[in-house]
């Protein structure tokens, strides 16, 4: 084993911490004493293992985008459908996905398609993404169980009609629903249909984070808030709802 430097101190190295491939940093307080080998480094992050242990710090970096629902009209909580993002070519389609209740998993496709494609398949494992797709995970609360019909995850679906082409809350509260995208890739915008099979909601507090998760923890690194945006119908078509994420200062 090649050790280019060594370091001693009283806290743990993180992904931001500055160093080479094989740099040891000796931690170490009252009760525990660790090495931490640096095994990957570029120009923004740092990966470490655990030489004494089994522990590793690696940065992942993610998007995570949430909102609130509330009943807009129909039954129960209302439904959700038509859940796209947008990026430099429109908007994403879906095609994967892990279906779930209350939480599920799924594949985008940056091919502009968002509004039109229905080409996707429901699947117990995930492709590796290619080049122009993207893995993420969605997860709420609260939704009718019945998961023959009603998955969280039956938001991305295209609506055109059937109840399990869009997601359906149990009762008329207001409900979150946190998404994130393995991606370090910002999207532009957040679309939705106002439609469904037992009425439709209303987004409200829509917020983006651009963000590391490092073990448990999650660094926020930029946030965005989502404003609510004029649209054409000819282009986006009936009950539609696009909002443009903008930083905050």
């Amino acid at each position: 084993l090649g050790i280019n430097g060594i370091k001693v101190s009283n806290s743990i190295p993180t992904p931001k911490t500055k160093a080479n491939v094989n740099d040891l940093i000796i931690t170490y307080n009252e009760n525990v004493k660790q090495l931490w080998l640096c095994v990957a480094s570029d120009d923004k992050y740092t990966s470490w293992i655990n030489l004494l242990g089994n522990e590793n710090i690696t940065a992942q970096e993610l998007i995570i985008i949430s909102f609130d629902t509330n009943l807009n009209s129909g039954q129960y909580g209302g439904c959700l459908s038509d859940l796209r993002f947008g990026f430099e070519n429109s908007l994403a389609s879906t095609t994967q996905i892990i279906k779930g209740l209350n939480e599920g998993s799924f594949l985008i496709t940056k091919d502009g398609m968002g509004l039109k494609s229905k080409n996707y398949t429901e699947v117990s494992v995930l492709s590796k993404p290619s080049k122009n797709q993207i893995e993420g995970n969605i997860k709420t609360s609260g939704i009718y169980n019945d998961p023959a019909w009603h998955n969280i995850t039956n938001a991305l679906k295209k609506y055109d009609g059937n109840a399990n082409e869009c997601c359906l809350w149990a009762s008329n509260i207001k409900n979150s629903v946190s998404i994130e995208l393995f991606t370090n890739e910002i999207p532009m915008s957040l679309f939705y249909r106002q439609a469904g099979y037992y009425g439709n909601v209303n987004l409200s507090n829509i917020k983006m984070q651009k963000a590391l998760r490092v073990q448990n923890e999650i660094i926020v690194e930029r946030s965005f808030i989502g404003i609510k945006k004029e649209i054409d119908k000819t282009t986006y078509g009936d009950n539609a709802f696009l909002f443009e994420f903008e930083e905050e200062k």
